[in-house]
């Protein structure tokens, strides 16, 4: 991974339903990735909730 990219913000979006004792959602921050969870969402996070992936993926979104 070249240098740049590892100064960016990350993130990983994950499904509410699907998270149940996920060990990465301790993980990744440790490792400076963000974590962002969808309510009512399982692993079909699109289709469970569009709207909730929506605005998680508007947060995960650098300003410019």
């Amino acid at each position: 991974m070249s240098p740049d990219i590892r100064d960016k913000a990350r993130t990983v979006i994950f499904g509410e339903l699907s998270l149940a004792d996920s060990p990465d959602a301790k993980l990744l921050p440790q490792q400076g990735v963000n974590v962002a969870v969808v309510s009512n969402a399982g692993h079909g996070i699109a289709v469970d909730n569009p709207a909730g992936l929506d605005a998680a993926i508007g947060r995960a979104l650098p300003r410019s």
